[in-house]
């Protein structure tokens, strides 16, 4: 009987929580019939926070008689994003229930609300969990948000004033405005992009090489502080009391390089067009889009150990279909860069050297027309496409 009762009530909740959706979505239609809302891409999350608010201003022409009308869950950093933006928004509910349900009845409003997400979601609150975009559907969207990266500059621009507490962050530390400043950025753990945790030792080199280049490096995130780091002259941002994303942003702005790991964390410094290294994604049609973000994918092998096809590893992209890799592929291998392809990537990078113009640099986004990676503007190091030559075709 418990169980019924549960079920029954979870049925009512949903029930009248799907008719408040639509009422409150028929009102908003009446009142401001030329808003747009919005509700699916504000859940919290810096990788796609970031490009997804870019995107969304690229969508939508905001003047007086138009605004944006948000609906976004209770995590903090959509509220920095309401900070940041609220005077092109009518109106930021920051609410979980609202959120739910709005989101849910939008699939039946196509005309009403505007969708820059760039996710698989279709909805994030659905009783069938499994309706999603396919990786082709998510890969149409980032293909049209790189293009349009071409003709709009982005709302995160480096030159804003994102926060003013991150001053006390360079007062503990002694940092001189005109200090150069190098973040650096770990995973712990693999998922999404990041095939394997951050190989620590292949970042050695790397910084080594700041530190001779007189660099304050500053490790960024939110993951813990490596232990090896601290043979090191490395700063710690993540214990600073006052992180956030208001912060994140300050300190990306300031910076003048970042090399960060397959994560979302990637996409501030290139939208801020802040040269940078991106590091061990496998995700090769997704490379982010700057000129300044120097691109160094983890690369595929079969069982055997013998170099995979690029085109192959889009291929086996497309099947995993937001799936884990090794769920499907339990014996496939992979081959992530090495200390020496991160050193020349990072010296390239902070000297904007041979950067986007290689021959086989534009051979590999060629390969792929028609997708983010084809329209991009990324760079690479020609020595590392050139180790790779037998993976073209």
């Amino acid at each position: 009987m418990d169980k019924f009762f549960r079920n029954l009530l979870k049925k009512i909740y949903y029930f009248f929580g799907t008719l408040l959706g639509h009422l409150i979505v028929r009102i908003i239609k009446l009142i401001f019939p030329k808003d747009k809302i919005v509700s699916n891409c504000f859940w919290g999350s810096i990788g796609h926070l970031i490009p997804e608010t870019d995107y969304l201003f690229q969508k939508i022409n905001i003047n007086e008689k138009q605004k944006i009308i948000i609906f976004s869950n209770s995590l903090k950093n959509n509220l920095i994003i309401k900070k940041l933006f609220k005077k092109h928004f009518r109106f930021f509910f920051f609410n979980d229930f609202l959120f739910n349900f709005v989101d849910k009845v939008s699939v039946n409003y196509p005309q009403t609300f505007i969708d820059p997400s760039l996710s698989c979601v279709i909805s994030h609150f659905n009783e069938r969990k499994n309706i999603r975009k396919t990786t082709y559907g998510m890969i149409d969207n980032f293909y049209e948000y790189y293009k349009n990266r071409s003709n709009f500059k982005s709302v995160f621009v480096k030159d804003k004033n994102y926060s003013d507490n991150l001053e006390k962050f360079f007062e503990i530390n002694k940092i001189s405005k005109n200090k150069k400043l190098a973040l650096i950025h770990i995973k712990e753990k693999e998922g999404n992009a990041a095939l394997e945790p951050t190989n620590l030792n292949n970042y050695i080199p790397s910084i080594n090489y700041l530190n001779e280049q007189n660099y304050k490096i500053i490790f960024v995130g939110r993951e813990r502080f490596p232990e090896v780091f601290n043979e090191f002259d490395i700063l710690n941002y993540t214990n600073f009391e006052h992180v956030s994303l208001f912060n994140d942003l300050e300190l990306v702005s300031r910076s003048s390089f970042v090399l960060s790991y397959a994560s979302g964390f990637s996409n501030l410094p290139d939208v801020m067009n802040i040269p940078q290294v991106y590091v061990g994604s496998w995700h090769l049609l997704l490379p982010l889009f700057s000129k300044t973000t120097f691109f160094l994918p983890t690369l595929l092998n079969d069982e055997n150990g013998k170099k995979m096809k690029f085109s192959k590893q889009v291929k086996i992209f497309h099947e995993c279909d937001h799936r884990e890799l090794f769920k499907l592929y339990p014996n496939i291998r992979f081959e992530a860069p090495n200390a020496e392809d991160l050193l020349e990537s990072v010296k390239l990078a902070i000297n904007l050297k041979h950067s986007n113009e290689g021959k086989l640099l534009n051979k590999f986004k060629k390969s792929f027309p028609n997708t983010p990676l084809g329209v991009s503007n990324i760079s690479m190091a020609e020595d590392f496409l050139n180790k790779n030559i037998d993976r073209f075709g």
